[in-house]
């Protein structure tokens, strides 16, 4: 009632009653009653006077939108808050949030996190409790993101691979006469811009005979410009070079040269499918990276985000590829986990293959007591051994062996005292087979997690070390 009467005071502040709007709608109880305030703000939004509030106007409308379950109208509303003139940092994370939520929910996590990004990049105050709940998410999602972008880029080219040469050239064709149109229709665009009518006489042109749409198909433009061609050029031979009466200076023309071969390069189908890998060796490499790419992001849909179809999929597919021999015991051990939680009988396959080909593994102690009470200080014990396993293989120099163990069991140690040790040891890992870069970015984690650790200060050490 108050926000009623403070919108219908006249002598109110104009933002006063802007922000009465906004709050009347946060108040809508009804569907009767949004569907008044949708029209209301509609015509507020329509109001030139309200154009330093469009970003809030905009953003209550995606709300109301989506409090109706119209999705498709909320996305826009809030894309229209974010691209609004005026709009402030702080309403910009707020619709940024929201519609990483959406995508969130709707399980595109790749979307929504690029969406949590822009919050973090937007936000001015990065302490609050809300930015470090969403910094939070952000940081889950990244690794995700990561490997989603790497299993994309590998299936695309090992897709190449697996074509015959006539279903490459099919493919790349189809590729080619898409940009060759693209192409012709940004040429036919800057033609156009060129007004031949008010150059060449008005109408004139435009009634000549005409057999399409493009100038070298207009009688008059066509006969103009080689009237226009002969005065500026003169009668010059057919010939390479024919624009330089000094044949000397030539260089500068081998640029422009240059440009239109790289053009006409894009044309060719040789141009795609040289690119494309032969080696046995890389060949190798980009299944290897798609498989890891693949368990990874199945055990980071069954664990964080407890996508159970998604982490079943991803798994499922990397033992149908051929994977590399220290994946197949974990996954037969996390699809055997998945199953059994659902009650599948199709989880005794998997646990089989543990039991049989795996028996005297950690994984297959689990299995065999899985209704065993650990006390604070068995389970201590029991990941005790399992840190001294994961660190005889990188003694033993298995050092992907060693980063794919800790990363099996790293969902499963909880709030463990060594929960650093493991870290600083996969860190270790990653370094040995890994780039420099991505060595240091995993020594960050640990400094950055485990601070007050000797395992947090040993990293920061570490990295300290390595950018000197």
């Amino acid at each position: 009632m108050v926000f009623k009467r403070l919108i219908e005071f006249k002598k109110a502040p104009h933002k006063f009653r802007i922000y009465a709007n906004i709050e009347l709608a946060k108040n809508a109880a009804t569907d009767s009653s949004t569907i008044a305030i949708l029209k209301r703000f509609k015509r507020l939004i329509r109001n030139r006077d309200n154009r330093p509030y469009l970003d809030a106007l905009y953003y209550q409308v995606a709300k109301l939108e989506k409090g109706r379950d119209s999705i498709d109208k909320a996305i826009a509303n809030y894309n229209l808050s974010l691209r609004a003139k005026n709009g402030g940092a702080k309403q910009k994370t707020f619709s940024y949030e929201r519609l990483a939520d959406i995508y969130f929910k709707d399980l595109d996590y790749v979307k929504a996190s690029s969406y949590y990004d822009s919050v973090l990049v937007v936000a001015q105050n990065k302490q609050t409790l809300r930015i470090k709940r969403i910094e939070r998410r952000a940081k889950n999602l990244t690794s995700l993101r990561k490997y989603e972008q790497a299993l994309v880029t590998n299936d695309s080219i090992l897709g190449l691979v697996a074509m015959s040469e006539e279903e490459r050239a099919v493919y790349f064709q189809s590729y080619i006469d898409k940009i060759k149109k693209r192409d012709e229709e940004e040429a036919q665009k800057r033609l156009n811009a060129v007004n031949f009518g008010n150059a060449f006489g008005g109408d004139g042109i435009q009634s000549a005979n005409n057999d399409g749409k493009w100038y070298f198909y207009n009688v008059q433009a066509l006969g103009f410009g080689k009237g226009e061609f002969q005065r500026v050029w003169g009668t010059r031979p057919l010939e390479d070079n024919w624009r330089w009466s000094d044949k000397t200076i030539v260089e500068e023309a081998a640029v422009e040269d240059i440009a239109i071969s790289k053009k006409l390069a894009r044309y060719d189908i040789a141009t795609y499918t040289n690119t494309i890998p032969s080696d046995k060796k890389v060949i190798d490499s980009l299944e290897y990276r798609r498989n890891q790419a693949l368990f990874e992001l199945g055990l980071i849909y069954k664990e964080q985000f407890k996508n159970i179809p998604k982490a079943i999929k991803n798994l499922e597919r990397v033992l149908e590829s051929n994977p590399p021999t220290e994946l197949i015991l974990p996954i037969n051990y996390h699809l055997y986990q998945i199953y059994n939680q659902q009650g599948n009988p199709k989880g005794e396959k998997y646990k089989n293959v543990v039991l049989t080909d795996y028996a005297d593994t950690p994984f297959a102690k689990i299995i065999l007591n899985p209704n065993k009470d650990w006390n604070k200080e068995d389970e201590v014990d029991e990941i005790s051994e399992l840190y001294k396993i994961a660190y005889e293989l990188y003694k033993d120099e298995f050092f992907e062996e060693t980063r794919c163990f800790v990363n099996t069991f790293w969902f499963e140690l909880d709030d463990s005292v060594l929960i650093p040790k493991f870290a600083l040891l996969r860190a270790y890992a990653i370094g040995k087979y890994n780039s420099k870069e991505l060595y240091v970015a995993e020594l960050e984690k640990v400094a950055v997690d485990y601070p007050q650790t000797e395992q947090g200060k040993k990293a920061l050490e570490l990295i300290n070390r390595l950018k000197e």
